[in-house]
């Protein structure tokens, strides 16, 4: 199935008025036409705008032949990715290498076939369709990837900062060291988990859940005695949204290990993540970031992490009290709200908007 483009534009280069009639009424009205009797005007022709999408080219014009045209073209930036297809009266198979070696897309010798020949443009359009299609979107991707890079750094930077302010002892210093640490290792996880497959715009959040874990426990020594439950939805989340749950899974699942059983006691963390059902259920707070009203309902992701170790204490800190700020952060990125309890344990969920 070929990208529909309208109207595509296709510089014919033959010095053969007869010839280049006949390629009007082959292409016409399916393309428009700019055409030309020499291999100079060809180049000239090839870097106005709005460039060619295609170009058919004879190789032996006057002054210059077809095949240093090509070369000219692929030496130019702006017409290096046209593709050129060569229509000729040569019917030698050097002729026919020496064209595909090149850069020519294709070679069409005279007298033409109507059929062949809009044929085969068509599958080169598509295919350069295609590939500008590709090219776009990766581009796109790369300038989102880095605005959440930035955004994210610049919320790391921000907690590094406010962290300064508390820091009073060598050990304060340390452990602020490992804790930012820690969080920046989270982030690199989720930009891993977003390289490794194939639609880099998205990230499986059973994949990124279990690498988490794993990477917590394996800094954390009371790790190994933690027992850990998930039920996750085999979803896969926009980097917007992947990014900040990831930091929030590093966060709230280092915290359990760390504060919830903190003489490395046995016990279970259970972890899960989910669409449920909007509007957001009475045990959650919707604040005015969170955009659905009460009556409302739409689908809401649900990001929860329960452990049944140490609650709550020193007024719903959570870890070295940038924890919770953190989750603050992130929850308000996503739009959503979350609730933290401490009830022979801790349970926290997060609640945010689905993707439309």
């Amino acid at each position: 199935m070929g990208i529909a483009v309208d109207n595509p534009l296709i510089l014919a280069a033959d010095d053969e008025e007869t010839n280049l009639q006949l390629y009007c009424e082959i292409l016409q009205p399916l393309y428009q036409l700019r055409t030309c009797t020499s291999g100079d005007q060809a180049l000239q022709l090839a870097t106005l705008d709005p460039l060619p999408d295609l170009i058919l080219l004879d190789v032996m014009m006057p002054g210059m032949t077809g095949h240093s045209v090509l070369q000219q073209l692929r030496e130019d930036r702006r017409t290096r990715s046209i593709p050129v297809v060569f229509v000729t009266g040569q019917t030698d198979e050097r002729d026919e290498e020496s064209a595909f070696r090149l850069g020519a897309v294709d070679y069409i010798t005279k007298p033409v076939k109507p059929a062949i020949m809009r044929a085969r443009i068509a599958a080169h359009l598509n295919a350069k369709f295609a590939s500008d299609w590709l090219h776009s979107r990766q581009a796109l991707l790369v300038r989102e990837f880095n605005h959440r890079v930035m955004n994210n750094l610049n919320v790391m930077l921000s907690l590094m900062n406010l962290q300064t302010s508390y820091i009073r002892t060598p050990e304060h210093a340390l452990n602020a060291f490992h804790n930012s640490r820690d969080r920046l290792q989270a982030m690199a996880l989720v930009y891993k988990e977003l390289f490794a497959v194939q639609d880099s715009s998205r990230v499986s959040m059973q994949k990124l859940i279990g690498r988490i874990i794993r990477g917590v426990f394996a800094r954390e020594d009371g790790g190994a005695k933690i027992q850990t439950q998930i039920d996750c939805q085999d979803l896969a989340l926009a980097a917007s949204h992947a990014i900040p749950c990831g930091l929030m899974l590093n966060e709230l699942i280092t915290n359990a290990v760390k504060h919830g059983f903190p003489n490395g006691d046995r016990g279970r963390v259970l972890i899960s993540f989910g669409v449920v059902a909007g509007p957001p259920n009475d045990d959650i707070p919707c604040g005015s970031q969170y955009p659905f009203s009460t009556g409302q309902s739409r689908p809401c992701y649900e990001l929860r992490v329960t452990h049944n170790g140490v609650g709550l204490t020193d007024d719903h800190q959570v870890g070295d009290g940038m924890g919770l700020t953190l989750v603050k952060l992130m929850t308000e990125q996503l739009r959503g709200a979350f609730l933290l309890q401490s009830d022979g344990g801790v349970n926290c969920v997060i609640r945010f908007p689905a993707a439309g």
